[in-house]
Formats: C-alpha cells, structure tokens, sequence
C-alpha cells in the first residue's frame, strides 16, 4: 500500500497529500504511469528509487531502522520523517512503507492496493528479493558498503530482514507473503475509512 497528507513541521503549507501503501514490486511503475490520474496533480513524490540517490537521508533511514527494529536509538517522530522525506507531497515504497504504522497519521489520504497475493509474490520475489542477491549487490555490501557512512545494499537489506522476519533469501521468500498480508490488514484498521483510498491493480 502507499499514500499521506498533512500540515508538517516547519512547513506552511499542507505538504503531505498520500501514502501509498504497498511493499515494493512492480507496482510502482503502474501507479507511477497513472499519478495524475489516481494519485495528484502537483508536488513531488518520495518512492523508493529515491532510497539510494540520496544518501544524506540514507543515514536518516539506517538511524530510523535502527531505532524501530534493532533497539537502537530513540524511535524517530514526525519532525525526523519530515527531514527524510523533504519536500514531496506523495511518500511510497520501501523504505517508507517499513513505518507505516508511524506515518499513516501524517497524511489526509491512503492509498491501500489490492492486489492478488501470488502475483505480487511473484513480481516482489523477482525484482525485489532476487535483485538483492546479485553479484553487484554482494560486492557493494562486503567490499564498499563497510567504507560508506550511507551503505545502500547493506541498510536495505538489513530492513528487508526486519520487516519480513528473516535472516537470509530463504527467509524472505518464506515470510514474504504472510507479512504482505499483516500490512495490509494493519492499514486497514489504522486508517478511518474516510481516509483510506482502494485500488484494484488492473481495474483501470
């Protein structure tokens, strides 16, 4: 799912329009093809390409999962998520979507996907999971990431294995869809039903 809104921080303007709540796959590409659409017309968004070309805010995310998921640090409120997230109107994606819980009260709107569970099985397993066990991903974790102050490869992974409860690949892959299906169940009773935006993905 993916999607916020809301008047932030030291911002005068209402900043946060949604939060799309889905945890990564292809979908992003559809939803990206259909913003003016379904999402808005105007500001920018934070999805989850933004992750690795920014590693300013990289250092804030290692700091945010580190505080959530491994006790480390105090947990980040909605003044640290608004350094993270900057200037966009529409958040997706993870790593965003690993703190729903905290930044669905952010934003006016939230737009929950509803998509069949195999076929975002599927396209999560081959893009996400698969994608971060190539060489150039095992390189970047065991021979650059330890020299980085923002380690990409190395904090997404560590998130992935927090958010699916795992410890490797097999674990992913075993936890994948159990964990969608807690998300999605965990939005729908976060969010009043005023709020929550519905999409079927191939609807239209």
């Amino acid at each position: 799912m993916r999607l916020f809104g809301r008047k932030c921080g030291p911002y005068t303007v209402e900043r946060y329009k949604k939060f799309i709540s889905d945890p990564g796959s292809t979908l992003h590409k559809a939803i990206a093809k259909r913003r003016d659409v379904i999402l808005f017309k105007g500001p920018s968004t934070y999805h989850g390409f933004d992750f690795p070309a920014r590693p300013d805010r990289q250092i804030l995310w290692d700091r945010a999962i580190n505080a959530k998921f491994y006790g480390k640090g105090k947990p980040f409120e909605q003044e640290d998520f608004d350094k993270i997230l900057g200037e966009a109107s529409v958040v997706s994606d993870v790593p965003a979507i690993a703190f729903a819980e905290e930044l669905v009260g952010m934003f006016p709107e939230v737009f929950r996907v509803r998509r069949d569970v195999e076929k975002w099985y599927d396209s999560f397993n081959t893009n996400v999971i698969a994608s971060n066990y190539t060489w150039t991903v095992q390189i970047l974790c065991y021979v650059f990431d330890p020299f980085l102050a923002a380690p990409p490869a190395t904090t997404f992974l560590k998130l992935m294995y927090a958010m699916f409860n795992a410890l490797d690949r097999a674990g992913l892959e075993r936890n994948a869809r159990q964990t969608y299906i807690q998300l999605y169940e965990m939005v729908k009773k976060l969010v009043p039903p005023e709020r929550l935006l519905k999409y079927k993905l191939g609807s239209g």
